[in-house]
């Protein structure tokens, strides 16, 4: 009996160390910049909290002039899609479940503007999606 209750505590223990390790690399960031003309952007997936990955975000995206933070997320999916063409500034991102999902609401958004698009970026924030 006494050796049941150790092994269950054990186990018990193992779960949870094994949904922290799963869990603590699945926050992201998306960042952006515009002017007229021009969109430039920073992204970040699997960092261990959100602070990291809007810093990591933050980092990638003024490379290309001032930025902020659009979104974040946790455990989902992101995509962003832009504008095709010279001179345009239309975009869409979107967050969701699956990688599709997010590239298909991503993509309706920026086509909602009138004009063709492209997918510029699409990750899932959690290794394995």
């Amino acid at each position: 009996m006494r050796n049941q209750k150790f092994l269950t505590a054990a186990l018990a223990a193992s779960f949870l160390t094994f949904l922290s390790i799963s869990q603590a690399s699945a926050a992201g960031a998306f960042a952006m910049g515009r002017e007229p003309g021009r969109v430039w952007f920073g992204a970040n997936s699997d960092s261990d909290t959100v602070e990291e990955a809007m810093a990591r975000a933050m980092h990638s995206c003024r490379k290309h002039g001032p930025c902020h933070i659009e979104t974040t997320f946790w455990n989902k999916c992101f995509a962003f899609a832009w504008q095709v063409g010279e001179g345009r500034n239309g975009y869409g991102w979107a967050t969701r479940d699956t990688p599709r999902g997010a590239e298909r609401a991503a993509m309706r958004s920026c086509e909602s503007h009138g004009i063709d698009c492209e997918l510029q970026d699409s990750r899932c924030d959690t290794a394995g999606r």
